[in-house]
């Protein structure tokens, strides 16, 4: 389709240049039965095919490697995904100068067809395509670089590019490449020494580019030549889709890693909270950041482990003591993840995934109860929720949310937005009614007392009746 729709981009190309050659009064459209035009959301749609792609070739390649162990003649979804993107770099590079109008006869040349500039969707969906049986760290790295490189060369063009109301034209860069990457690794590298890493060298680099954005920001804000100041970068700032990727990467750190891992968590969920913010970011905190910190809570450590002087001082009644030991552990997961999900419910965040997760992990059935209690939720604890209804995020790596959201949904295909009523985690059914003060609408407490008393009645009646009849 892309294919078909390059050679009728070409076909009008060569129709306008030769009304332009011959000065025809007569318009494009009257000679040409289509109008099209070529830009970059085609070809994004075709980068994501290869990105969802990904996973049957995956399957493909695990047969196929049982057979050979090299996998390679296999031509992967990324390997087309790359080489379209390649193709629309390599375009832009010959036609630096003439992006926006094409200018000579020779570039109708069929055998290179016109290519739109790659927006930041375009790597997105490249990375995404990815799949763990390539080098994901070479193959990634070297995509990252290509990335960079183009992004201070050029802007990118569609959604991302505005003009505001002054002279200075403003070009907007955001962060959704690098989140890609780090779902990417987080996916790649989980529950492996190479996880954190390669998370964090991410997380480098985006502060390296943030300051590299920020000096030239400055340097051509402060150039009194217009035409150099037309043109300026947004600082591109980690989002919180950046530090939600990084609390799902420290959740599934190994256990040797899982005391940097809580502590990079906790350093990164107090950067998100409102009260450590500086005033320039506006970090919006949503069921996933809390979610991703209480599975870091969950399954990281809490405590330090025993020194190696404490382990030679523990008594011949060890047994007494490792069982102290570990009550006094699940006290401490306890009051943590508790901690957490009362500022959650402040919030109003309070999503299914995240209810589930705090009955799994709750020492006792009863201690759930008490925290959450019985029917119906207080409208305050989900009254912020805005993505438990989605079925996952758009940035992708919510794969273990999601999983924990299914379970608790009532309807597979629902697309509307799922709103958690109940402690159970469902929007009500059968036995299901308002147990909590302030909820009650409809006066169905008093009908059901009312249908209640009837049923009482008319069960005494039938008694009666039958007493009678056998006297």
């Amino acid at each position: 389709v892309l294919l078909k729709l390059q050679q009728l981009y070409h076909h009008q190309e060569q129709l306008a240049m030769e009304l332009k050659k011959q000065q025809f009064t007569t318009t494009l459209a009257t000679l040409s039965p289509y109008n099209i035009d070529l830009t970059t959301n085609a070809y994004d749609y075709v980068l994501g095919c290869y990105a969802r792609d990904f996973n049957y070739s995956s399957r493909r390649m695990r047969s196929e490697n049982k057979k050979s162990d090299n996998v390679s003649n296999i031509s992967s979804p990324f390997t087309k995904a790359k080489k379209l993107l390649e193709e629309m770099l390599h375009y832009q590079n010959q036609h630096s100068d003439n992006n926006d109008t094409i200018a000579h006869q020779d570039e109708y040349n069929i055998e290179q067809p016109y290519h739109p500039p790659p927006s930041e969707s375009s790597f997105v969906y490249t990375f995404q395509a990815i799949n763990n049986h390539e080098n994901v760290y070479k193959n990634a790295q070297e995509l990252l670089d290509i990335y960079e490189g183009y992004k201070s060369s050029c802007s990118f063009s569609g959604i991302n590019s505005i003009t505001s109301t002054t002279t200075v034209e403003v070009e907007v860069v955001t962060p959704c490449v690098y989140n890609a990457v780090l779902e990417l690794y987080t996916n790649s590298y989980m529950r492996t020494p190479l996880l954190l890493p390669r998370i964090q060298e991410v997380m480098k680099r985006i502060h390296d580019g943030l300051k590299k954005q920020t000096s030239r920001g400055d340097q051509n804000y402060d150039n009194s030549d217009i035409e150099r100041t037309r043109r300026r970068q947004i600082v591109m700032e980690p989002d919180e889709t950046t530090y939600v990727q990084l609390l799902r990467a420290c959740s599934l750190v190994p256990k040797e890693d899982s005391e940097k891992g809580l502590i990079l968590a906790k350093r990164t969920f107090e950067m998100m909270s409102s009260s450590s913010q500086p005033s320039t970011t506006t970090l919006l905190m949503t069921e996933k950041s809390y979610f991703y910190m209480m599975k870091c809570l969950v399954n990281l450590s809490l405590l330090p482990l025993p020194s190696l002087d404490e382990k030679q001082n523990i008594q011949v009644d060890h047994r007494l003591n490792d069982n102290n030991e570990k009550d006094d552990n699940i006290d401490a997961k306890d009051d943590e993840v508790i901690s957490l999900f009362k500022e959650c419910a402040n919030d109003g965040l309070v999503g299914p995934p995240i209810l589930l997760l705090l009955q799994q992990h709750c020492s006792s059935e009863s201690k759930y109860r008490k925290i959450v209690g019985n029917g119906r939720l207080p409208h305050h604890w989900i009254a912020n929720c805005q993505v438990s209804g989605s079925g996952g995020g758009n940035d992708g790596g919510d794969s273990d949310m999601n999983s924990s959201y299914k379970k608790t949904r009532k309807k597979k295909n629902q697309t509307q937005k799922f709103a958690m009523l109940y402690t159970d985690g469902t929007r009500g059914g059968e036995n299901k009614h308002t147990r909590r003060k302030g909820k009650s609408t409809s006066n169905w407490l008093q009908n059901e007392r009312k249908s209640e008393v009837a049923r009482v009645e008319r069960k005494e009646a039938k008694t009666q009746r039958r007493a009678m009849r056998e006297k």
